[in-house]
């Protein structure tokens, strides 16, 4: 059917407003509240990774929202060489000649180019951002240009100076899938579905036909009807493009392309025999495909495959599977240079894989960098972390600027081992709400080497979420699969006689915490959804019993001296204060207003809480000393920020995806630590530059990075200057 005028030729999008635009640098913070200063961040999911030919021993990867260099030469020894962090997640990357050309998600860098010519210390040359929720998916080089797609348009860059690039044109817009440029021919799947193919040689059109400027060689349709086209790559005179099915399961397809002659395409073999294909990559006779779960239920990941590999070149008309890895989480992304496959995996990161065999692919090792990050404990300077997939994590977190993993604990792989969320640490003991394995005790005493000490298994489609320890007694929240949940307690005095003593039906419990007299609270909700807060009497263990469920929805809460602070998950939500002397009858003090609460901790006078609202700013840190009147005095930006933890002058923040973010407690500026800069500062400013030790003596709480008041990463007389102005714009 010949289309419409209106369809060949869309209205006009505003480009000229592209080939200008000045750089983007985000938004500044309100001159009136100060900002949390990020230390360091950890893990988060792996969704890039490139390797040089010409330097097989490097890899660079996008772990969250960071840049990470990798010395792969010793697979078993990864070591971080450096990074960088981009403000935004970390889709894609590309190394040509000392520089990396990434493409981010939302945020400042959605498209730039870093410096890594030298390894460890990689810097930010240029960076773009067309409108505020541009979403960088993918970048591909041909020549002095760099060909960058977003969610729905293809965009065109002039790299010919990595410094100083220059934004051209959109090239394509309104598609949804993948880019493959091969010679001088651009290969793309669209959501009729078909594959396309494009000349890039030849000058743009002067107009937008069937949504490209680009001259179309040729295309072909794709088999089905399904428009979620992911998996996309070239090898020789074959395409190859993978599935998934966003409305069905167990229809993940696989198609073989015949490309020989660009201008007639023909779909030649298919595979349907895969539950959701997420990526692909293929390599002389074989394809690699990352199967992907997408839902974290047991069901989908016994059936999805992990990574399967696919005989192309004996029979491409019939792809056949020849080999198969099933890593611990769910595989996401896949590449291949030489004899190794790079497999990015939510639950361990990036594995690699020997595949000189590729019907036997071996594990080398991994760079453990998990994704849905949960929430965590902390004893020392050890943070014990849950991630959905792979168990939890044990950072070494004395140096906060700069996390380091020392052991972790692996649920083992039964098939029920996802939906990883509570831990609390006592006497060297992690007990640790396994998801759908039940309750676990692990014995962390050597770090490096966590054992299993006991356990108490869930029946199926039972998931351990909230968890809390009271001497012998382990508090659990518990939740079906079909709706509700059960409060349970667990004499755990003996780990290897883990017995359950009683249980009420409550709703989901996601928070628990313990109050005097046996009354423990509850945040009744799931995962960055909240329901009720609910009180529970357990001084008789044996026979807890409710005495309130109330609104709010509350995803978090945390108690101290009679009072609840809860995390309200509602655009009208925020922080809620509530008198809970009477747990029957709570009286509302007070509330933060902030659009979506999912986490509250408290330090000191301050409760900290993490929420969504739409500016941008997710971890806000209140003065709650008048608890009818909560002042916000410092707040900090941290995409998908959830959970929260306060502890040693400094805040853990769980952010799913992008892993763990590390905040000092207190704005930069804020010297002697009372949540506010002002003129009491001064004295301690002048004495953190003049004498740092005595500094530490006289506010041991504090942390001396906060006269970094200019951002430098040190504390020198560079700083004077940024607070007074600070001091100033009080």
């Amino acid at each position: 059917m010949t289309k419409s005028k209106s369809a060949r030729y869309p209205r006009r999008r505003a480009w000229s407003a592209f080939g200008g635009l000045a750089l983007f640098v985000g938004p500044t913070l309100a001159a009136d509240v100060p900002e949390l200063p990020l230390l360091g961040l950890w893990g988060g999911a792996v969704d890039a990774v490139f390797v040089d030919p010409a330097q097989p021993d490097i890899a660079y990867i996008g772990s969250g929202r960071r840049l990470v260099i990798l010395d792969v030469a010793d697979p078993a020894q990864i070591r971080e060489l450096g990074a960088l962090d981009l403000k935004s997640h970390v889709n894609d990357v590309q190394v040509r000649d000392g520089y990396a050309y990434v493409a981010c998600e939302y945020g400042p860098n959605a498209f730039c180019t870093v410096d890594v010519s030298d390894l460890r210390q990689p810097q930010l040359v240029w960076r773009f951002q067309l409108m505020q929720d541009w979403n960088a998916n993918e970048v591909d080089l041909y020549g002095q240009i760099a060909y960058v797609r977003n969610g729905t348009d293809l965009a065109t860059f002039n790299v010919a100076d990595p410094r100083h690039a220059q934004p051209l044109d959109i090239v394509v817009q309104s598609f949804t899938g993948e880019c493959e440029i091969v010679g001088d021919l651009l290969y793309m799947i669209t959501n009729e579905p078909r594959v396309r193919i494009y000349d890039l040689t030849k000058p743009l059109l002067p107009y937008f036909l069937d949504d490209a400027r680009l001259h179309l060689v040729g295309k072909v349709a794709l088999p089905g009807n399904d428009n979620e086209w992911w998996g996309f790559d070239v090898e020789g005179r074959y395409a190859y493009a993978g599935t998934k099915c966003c409305c069905c399961k167990n229809t993940g397809a696989f198609a073989v392309v015949d490309i020989s002659n660009p201008r007639a395409p023909v779909v030649v073999g298919t595979n349907r025999d895969f539950y959701m294909i997420r990526d692909l990559a293929v390599a002389g006779a074989f394809a690699y495909v990352a199967d992907y779960t997408w839902a974290p239920y047991p069901d989908p990941w016994a059936n999805a495959k992990g990574l399967v590999v696919l005989d192309v070149g004996t029979d491409p008309t019939h792809p056949t599977p020849v080999g198969r890895y099933k890593p611990h989480g769910d595989v996401r992304g896949v590449e291949v240079f030489g004899s190794r496959a790079y497999l990015m995996d939510d639950g361990e990161g990036l594995i690699i894989l020997d595949v000189s065999q590729p019907a036997h692919p071996v594990r080398l090792g991994n760079y453990h960098s998990p994704a849905q990050v949960r929430k965590m404990d902390k004893v020392g300077d050890r943070l014990y972390v849950t991630d959905q997939w792979n168990g939890f994590a044990i950072l070494d977190v004395s140096n906060p600027r700069r996390p380091t993993p020392v052991g972790v604990w692996q649920v083992p792989q039964n098939g029920v081992h996802m939906q990883h969320f509570g831990i609390e640490v006592c006497d060297r003991l992690a007990y640790f709400s396994a998801g759908y394995s039940g309750l676990q005790i692990v014995d962390v005493h050597e770090p490096a080497r966590p054992k299993l000490a006991g356990a108490f298994p869930f029946p199926p489609g039972f998931s351990a979420v909230a968890m809390k320890v009271n001497g012998p007694i382990a508090h659990v929240g518990v939740q079906p699969i079909g709706g509700g949940g059960i409060f349970v307690n667990f004499d755990v005095s003996d780990p290897n006689n883990i017995v359950d003593i009683g249980f009420v039906h409550v709703g989901p419990p996601a928070t628990i915490e313990l109050a005097p007299n046996g009354i423990v609270h509850l945040a009744e909700g799931s995962y960055r959804s909240g329901f009720l807060v609910g009180a529970v009497d357990t001084l008789d263990p044996y026979h807890p019993f409710v005495i309130r469920e109330s609104m709010p929805r509350a995803c978090d809460v945390a108690y101290r001296d009679g009072r609840l602070y809860i995390a309200v998950d509602t655009t009208a939500g925020g922080l809620h204060v509530w008198d809970v002397r009477d747990p029957a009858k709570p009286v509302d003090l007070g509330r933060f207003d902030v659009w979506g609460g999912l986490g509250v901790a408290l330090d000191r006078g301050l409760a900290y809480l993490t929420a969504q609202p739409p500016d941008g700013y997710t971890v806000f840190a209140l003065a709650v000393v008048d608890p009818q009147s909560p002042r916000l005095a410092a707040r900090a930006r941290i995409p998908y920020a959830t959970y929260i933890l306060a502890d040693g002058g400094h805040a853990y923040v769980t952010a799913d995806q992008e892993g763990l973010a590390i905040l000092s407690l207190f704005p930069r500026g804020d010297l002697n630590c009372d949540g506010q800069v002002d003129r009491a500062d001064v004295d301690p400013f002048v004495l953190a530059l003049t004498d740092p030790a005595r500094y530490h003596s006289t506010f041991p709480d504090c942390d001396i990075n906060n006269a970094d008041v200019n951002g430098d990463g040190r504390v020198d007389n560079f700083d004077i200057d940024a607070f007074v102005k600070l001091l100033r714009n009080r």
